[in-house]
């Protein structure tokens, strides 16, 4: 699906995390539209905004494997082109999210809904 613009529904969602990861904001919203990283507007050492994707087919979340056996459902926006979308896995340690050091690219069209999970600093 795609606005008057030609983007993908999520695109400019994403793209707000995109940008928020790249610099600071100032506002008052909550949730995956909260235009700051961190718990407050004065937080600092917050670099991501994790994500979750589900499946626009399935609903199922989405999971990647990092290695032979282990997968992960959390990831981390790096940039966007149209209607895909670059990301980073990340590995949730019980909450603390690393870099797993893979990048996937994914169709914006094949995401029915994404969730946001608590904003964090992830060592790039």
């Amino acid at each position: 699906m795609c606005d008057e613009n030609n983007k993908c529904c999520l695109y400019n969602t994403l793209n707000n995390i995109l940008t928020l990861q790249n610099s600071n904001n100032d506002s008052c919203a909550v949730g995956c539209d909260k235009p700051f990283l961190g718990p407050t507007l004065t937080s600092s050492g917050y670099n991501t905004r994790p994500l979750s994707f589900y499946n626009g087919i399935t609903g199922e979340k989405w999971n990647i494997y990092y290695d032979g056996t282990n997968t992960s459902s959390v990831f981390r926006i790096e940039s966007l082109d149209s209607c895909c979308a670059t990301c980073r896995l990340l590995i949730d340690n019980d909450g603390t999210y690393t870099n797993s050091g893979r990048f996937f690219t994914i169709d914006l069209n094949s995401i029915s809904c994404i969730k946001c999970h608590q904003d964090t600093f992830v060592e790039l």
